[in-house]
């Protein structure tokens, strides 16, 4: 008999377009954040490829009755990226950055893309953000 986490990842597998991971090392890597004040092994983790995979991981985390937390390089230090037997939905494959708008000084990127990948591409446009991070290797969402 198929177990409620195999019927789950199956579900979603049909369902998004994204890498489903369920590998030691990947739900070793996604049970700590940079503080590591709290810990936890993920039941998977989800990278998606579009904003609809994102919608849909939500959707079956909450019909299934999965918690779930979205994490970047993992930077956070109170454990905010991090889902204890539930699902981490890893941003980091969504790295688009569409091409900034200098007259309404914006720019829409993906949540995984690095500060230092956003500020060279906003810079070259005579743009710069409001608020700078000291760490430039942590992800914009």
């Amino acid at each position: 008999m198929i177990n409620k986490r195999d019927r789950f990842i199956t579900t979603l597998a049909n369902a998004i377009q994204g890498v489903i991971l369920t590998d030691p090392e990947a739900l070793k890597e996604a049970s700590y954040d940079f503080g590591r004040v709290v810990t936890g092994e993920p039941l998977v983790v989800v990278r998606p490829v579009n904003v609809a995979d994102v919608v849909t991981i939500v959707r079956q985390a909450r019909t299934w009755g999965w918690s779930i937390s979205a994490r970047g390089a993992g930077h956070s230090q109170g454990g905010q990226g991090v889902s204890r037997g539930g699902v981490v939905l890893d941003t980091r494959s969504l790295t688009t950055i569409e091409p900034p708008n200098p007259a309404e000084g914006s720019v829409v990127a993906g949540a995984g893309v690095l500060w230092s990948e956003l500020l060279e591409v906003v810079m070259a446009h005579g743009l710069l953000p409001p608020v700078l991070t000291d760490h430039p290797k942590v992800t914009s969402g």
